[in-house]
């Protein structure tokens, strides 16, 4: 268990500031087999303290992970969680995998990652005379795709 207090602000623009929160972190790492063929299982809550923020409001992330190696091949996969800062957003769940291929001292990476959000939103566009009170509904995906190219001495 560890805790990280990061007092950053952002004050560069006249009436900008954006707050960071107080992190308390709790996790576990498992591994088992040999280093040619090993598997690796994570956990990780995450807990995020804004204080008497009048903006945001506290929030958890929560983190799953597996991994699995074979001599000079990896697969990764992983499923992560995490509460709204904001009241007006729901909670986002996180699907994510990747691979990993080493050749000589040349490791190539490559990592995906799916999420959906629905939240309610003010209308966009809104049409004059419209009596509607109701907040329009959004869907929101997202997918991430990350690739590195490492080399090692």
């Amino acid at each position: 268990i560890y805790e990280v207090e990061d007092n950053f602000e952002l004050r560069y623009l006249v009436g900008f500031y954006m707050e960071k929160p107080k992190k308390i972190k709790i996790g576990f790492n498992h591994q088992e087999g040999s280093q040619s063929n090993s598997r690796l299982f994570s956990f990780e809550i995450i807990n995020n303290q804004f204080g008497d923020s009048s903006f945001y409001q506290d929030f958890y992330n929560i983190n799953l992970g597996v991994e699995y190696s074979k001599y000079n091949k990896v697969l990764r996969m992983g499923i992560s969680y995490k509460e709204p800062s904001l009241q007006v957003l729901s909670p986002v769940t996180t699907l994510c995998f990747g691979t990993s291929r080493e050749f000589n001292n040349i490791i190539f990476d490559l990592g995906a990652s799916y999420s959906y959000q629905k939240y309610k939103y003010h209308d966009l566009f809104p049409v004059p005379g419209d009596i509607r009170p109701d907040f329009d509904t959004v869907h929101e995906s997202n997918w991430s795709l990350i690739s590195t190219i490492s080399y090692t001495f």
